[in-house]
């Protein structure tokens, strides 16, 4: 007579994690809001390089062929196939085909990842530094990635934002996890933000007006916001219409010059400038990468 098979039950599984690695990956899927802008396969020569640079935006690298040498104020490391980097919003950066190498080949991944006081994720990693889990899978992945930014941008992005969470998940759970937790945010800096976020399109949005809205001086808006995103409130409200003209371009059909509008520019021609420089490209070239 055969005996019946019988399954036990165990909680071994619940000690994979501790306490530091539930929290962050907790942080990571209710406190943070991901945002890709684009997929790119870049294939450079010896000439090619990123000089010393913030952006606006948040970007991984992820080599296929040939090193990358990355620089930031921290210190220099290279970064080989099979590795990945990650460079937070408004961090100082610079990056080149390493020595020893006639050309690279690696795809790149811009993206925002920002909980609601604009503060980037990245930036509380231990190390720039990653490792993917199998990158002949990941690099197969990131190439249809590409194609679906290229060919069907709404659900490249779709599918973008939720292969950035798996891997920073797995980044997460095999390391020591984030350095530390968020300090609790300033309400009257969130006060602020949520304003800000309602009328960024409205051209009398101004220091002194948000500063009397959270009942402090502009002097101390102005500090409290450098404490709690690392910038000033006017960077913060040009980065906020950035973000919100790259969603006009993506998703609707609305002209450069009325985005200008919709985005709190009183002309075009100070819209332009400001796009350039945040995503070194205009408007109409974005949109036509991206396929509108």
């Amino acid at each position: 007579m055969k005996k019946k098979s019988v399954l036990y039950e165990t909680d071994d599984c619940a000690d994979f994690l501790d306490r530091e690695h539930r929290l962050s990956l907790r942080m990571l899927f209710s406190e943070y809001e991901i945002t890709l802008l684009s997929c790119i396969l870049c294939r450079c020569d010896t000439r090619w390089s990123v000089p010393s640079r913030t952006r606006v935006y948040s970007f991984f690298a992820f080599p296929i062929y040939g090193n990358l040498h990355l620089s930031t104020s921290e210190g220099e490391m290279i970064v080989k196939p099979g590795e990945f980097i990650m460079v937070a919003e408004n961090s100082m950066h610079a990056l080149k085909i390493a020595k020893k190498f006639t050309h690279s080949e690696h795809f790149v991944l811009h993206c925002f990842i920002q909980d609601r006081w604009a503060r980037p994720l990245l930036s509380r990693f231990p190390s720039p530094l990653g490792r993917l889990p199998d990158r002949t899978s990941w690099w197969a992945t990131l190439k249809e990635l590409t194609c679906l930014m290229t060919h069907d941008p709404k659900i490249g992005k779709l599918r973008g934002e939720t292969l950035i969470r798996e891997l920073l998940t797995w980044q997460l759970t095999q390391g020591p996890g984030l350095l530390s937790e968020a300090p609790e945010g300033d309400l009257r800096v969130s006060m602020v933000i949520d304003q800000m976020k309602r009328n960024f399109s409205s051209y009398d949005l101004s220091i002194t007006e948000l500063a009397k809205l959270a009942k402090i001086t502009t002097v101390q808006l102005r500090t409290l916001f450098q404490r709690e995103t690392g910038m000033g409130p006017k960077q913060f409200l040009q980065n906020l219409r950035m973000q919100k003209a790259v969603h006009f371009l993506d998703y609707t059909t609305m002209s450069v010059k009325e985005i200008a509008t919709a985005c709190g520019f009183t002309s075009d021609h100070y819209f332009h400038p400001a796009f350039r420089k945040a995503f070194s490209s205009t408007p109409s070239e974005y949109r036509k990468r991206v396929g509108r």
